[in-house]
């Protein structure tokens, strides 16, 4: 899924490339002089501020297809999660759980929830913010030089390039961190239902795992099911909301199902519950004084 999500992002920016070429060519066809365009003959007649803003638009564009499919990948990447996980517990538990509706609110509360500090729409706000500016001193600085078209095609394209990569970054992180919520949230899910669950961190390894974090490889939850992490605390990977230990994380959670007999037992009309005895059970619901 987020391999279809990133060729949606190159798409995305191959259009915007274009457009914006498009704007170019017409300019230097227009204003240029020997196939160069020069900074003061764009700043009359607010030549170079029209350009700057119909850039700033094709990039609002831009970022926004980009947002929403990042939005879009991680809401169903947590979804998928939250039931596949649920779905494996049970088979290897042999119970049915309660499981209902997973509400909208939920999800995008997960999706938006702060990374380093700030949401995903605040992030993606933020990174939209600076291309913009970037491009508008890229432009700039081409002018200024008096650089051919083809000169200053090569710099968009390389400052859209670098931008593409950061946007895949996001949409990897943002996909990591959504799953490993969903499969959180699902094993608290059964946890609340009687299902004594162990969780474990899990490192990829291999030599572009960071070193903390394959460290971490076995690592027990605590009582409160967090781990410490390159002495960060955090419910799992991607998690911790700081950007060095997130970015780029392909850690995972596994998980062991305690054995359920004794501790929980299915009554009827109810589902899973601690194991009580009969009596207990009758007590707890008023039969008997």
């Amino acid at each position: 899924m987020t391999a279809t999500t990133e060729k949606a992002l190159i798409s995305n920016y191959r259009q915007s490339l274009m457009n914006i070429r498009i704007k170019l060519v017409a300019l230097y066809d227009k204003y240029g002089v020997d196939g160069k365009l020069t900074y003061a003959e764009m700043t009359r007649y607010n030549r170079l501020k029209n350009l700057h803003k119909e850039l700033e638009s094709e990039l609002i564009t831009l970022t926004g297809r980009n947002g929403r499919a990042t939005r879009t990948l991680s809401a169903d990447v947590y979804q998928e999660s939250f039931f596949r996980y649920g779905y494996a517990i049970e088979k290897v538990a042999g119970v049915n759980l309660r499981w209902g509706i997973l509400k909208r609110e939920v999800i995008q509360q997960s999706v938006q929830n702060p990374i380093s500090g700030l949401t995903l729409n605040e992030t993606l706000a933020k990174n939209r913010a600076g291309i913009v500016l970037k491009v508008r001193q890229e432009v700039t600085q081409g002018l200024i030089q008096g650089e051919s078209y083809f000169k200053m095609a090569a710099r968009i394209k390389d400052t859209l390039g670098k931008d593409a990569v950061k946007a895949m970054r996001v949409a990897r992180t943002e996909a990591h961190r959504n799953q490993v919520a969903g499969e959180l949230d699902s094993l608290d899910h059964v946890e609340e239902q009687g299902i004594e669950i162990k969780r474990f961190w899990i490192a990829t390894l291999d030599g572009d795992t960071r070193d903390s974090h394959g460290a971490a490889d076995g690592q027990v939850a605590d009582e409160d099911g967090l781990f410490t992490v390159g002495g960060v605390k955090t419910r799992g990977p991607g998690q911790s909301g700081i950007a060095a230990e997130d970015i780029n994380c392909r850690c995972d959670v596994g998980t062991e199902v305690e054995d359920i007999k004794p501790s929980v037992r299915r009554i009827k009309g109810e589902g899973v519950k601690k194991n009580i005895t009969y009596d207990e059970w009758k007590k707890a619901k008023g039969k008997v004084a």
